[in-house]
This record gives structure tokens, sequence and C-alpha cells, in this order.
């Protein structure tokens, strides 16, 4: 499960001077060698793209700054090089699976958008290839509709490609991007909660300022037993218009049910319970969403008038 609190980095205070590091594409296990999937790994070999395969707790595909790793005298081996994520995450879904999620796995396909939503990576992106378009179980309105919904109320970047060749070919312009971005640029570690408080101060990324990867991989690991934190998320996403996203924006400043109740009941009227939330913004735009669900849920006691 994630924490709602991120755990303090060893280094707080790691910096990588430009030219000091490589951007390395990490690639999550799940994403095999051989058949369909191993297929994206084929292409990036062939466009010369620096990629490794790690076990990731979230995402398919992230990016690294991996510092250059330098002899320490006395020592015959060089350490194992400091890493910190980039603010970018790829969650890669078939059109088959997505129909899947949709119908049979809601609760799934809310929590893993929520979890990515609190990862504090600012800018994550969904990758949806054709696959078997004959044997989807839902027609392909409902799939462009759960795609539209992915990128408007939950902000993320949907790329809609043909199939693993094409999704390669997105992954190398990306990755290409990436390089040319921080090759002038010196990064610095942070812990999650900076990210995020960051990000709700100033409406965007800042993307010099970065987590430490094995602490993001850590924070983002799925425990069997759910925090009071986390069962919140899963009872605002039931409410209408309450995207994952808006759902980890909420708990920025209410990690309980509690938190939240209390705050409108401090309130001293009806007129500043509605506005409580009206502020809050989410996804990479940082738009304002309709609170009144929560409202009604939370604030208002008697439902029945």
């Amino acid at each position: 499960a994630l924490s709602s609190a991120a755990a303090p980095l060893s280094n707080p205070d790691l910096t990588f001077p430009a030219g000091t590091y490589d951007i390395i594409l990490l690639c999550d296990t799940a994403e095999r060698r051989e058949g369909y999937t191993g297929q994206i790994l084929e292409e990036l070999e062939r466009n010369h793209i620096r990629f490794e395969r790690r076990k990731l707790h979230i995402g398919d595909y992230v990016w690294i700054a991996q510092q250059h790793a330098q002899p320490l005298p006395g020592q015959l081996r060089r350490p194992p090089p400091r890493e910190l994520v980039l603010d970018y995450i790829v969650e890669r879904k078939r059109m088959d699976d997505l129909a899947g999620s949709i119908i049979g796995a809601k609760d799934r396909y809310r929590e893993q958008k929520f979890r990515i939503a609190q990862s504090g990576l600012a800018h994550p992106i969904y990758l949806v290839e054709d696959f078997n378009k004959s044997n989807h179980v839902i027609g392909e309105d409902a799939l462009f509709q759960a795609m539209a919904t992915t990128q408007v109320q939950d902000g993320y970047f949907v790329k809609h490609t043909t199939g693993a060749r094409e999704s390669a070919a997105y992954l190398t312009l990306v990755s290409r991007r990436l390089v040319q971005m921080y090759t002038h640029s010196s990064v610095h570690s942070c812990t999650q909660d900076e990210l995020a408080r960051r990000q709700l101060q100033a409406g965007t990324a800042h993307h010099t300022r970065l987590m430490q990867f094995s602490d993001f991989n850590e924070l983002a690991v799925k425990n069997k037993a759910m925090s009071v934190n986390e069962l919140f998320a899963r009872q605002l996403m039931q409410l209408t218009g309450i995207s994952a996203t808006r759902a980890a924006s909420i708990l920025q400043l209410y990690p309980t049910p509690r938190l939240l109740i209390d705050a409108y009941n401090s309130a001293s009227s009806d007129a500043e319970k509605r506005g409580l939330l009206a502020h809050v913004t989410a996804g990479s735009a940082q738009r304002r969403f309709n609170s009144l669900p929560l409202y009604y849920m939370y604030a208002v006691k008697d439902r029945t008038s």
C-alpha cells in the first residue's frame, strides 16, 4: 500500500550535476522477453534506447537519472549507482485488458489509477494498444469513453497506438526527449511529501526535484492490509465525478474521513461548507472539480430532508 507519509531519504540533499548521470528507461519485469510484449523490448534495442528491466511496484515504465558511479579509493568494486526517478510514469494496457478492467475489475482499475496518482510523479501516461479487436467484450465507443475519462478526469496523457511496434516508437521518442531535456540540468533529491507540496503550491511539477528511485519503488509496494487512507480513497472514488487523481488531491488535505468531517463541522455556515473543497485542483492541468458530492456525503447530516 502507498504510505500517506514518505519515508525519510537516506541522503535528502543528493545532487547530480549536469553531465554526471544518464537517463535510463526502466521496464517492469512483467514485460517479458518473449511473445507480444517482448516485441517492445526488441524494438527499443533496435532504436538504441538504454533500458533496464526491474521489478516495478507501480506502472510498467519509468525513467531514472542514474549517477555515474565513481570508484572509491581502496575498493576493488565501484559502489552501486545512486538513482532518482523522473516525473514520468507509463501504464500500458492492451484494448482487451482495458475492456476487462472496465467490465470485471472496476475496483482494481480505480485502485491502479489512485496508486499512480499518489506516487508523486506528475506526468502519468496511459499507453493503450489495439489488440484483437474482434474479441472485445464491450464496444469501441465505451472503450474510447474510458480513455477520454482517463485523460480529462484523471489528468493522464493518453496515447493510443496500433500495437507493440508503435508503442516502442512512442517510448523511444519520450526517452530521447527526456535525454535532451536533462542534458544541461542538475537534479536534486527530495521526499514524496515535498514533491506533493510543490505540486499543490505551484500547480505544476519541478522537473529537477526528484525522488530517489528506491524510495519511490518502496512506497509503491502493495500490502495486503489496507490503511485508513486507502479505504477512504476507495470510498471517495465511489462518488460521482471523483476520479483517482481527484481523490489523491483530497487526501493530501484530509487523509482520513474524520479530518474531512471535522473540517465541515468547523465551517461557520452552509455556504462555507459547500465551498470547503472548491479550491482543490487535480490532474496535470490542475483543474477544479465539482466537490458537492463530498458535501452531501460528509457534511449533510440529514439526507432525508
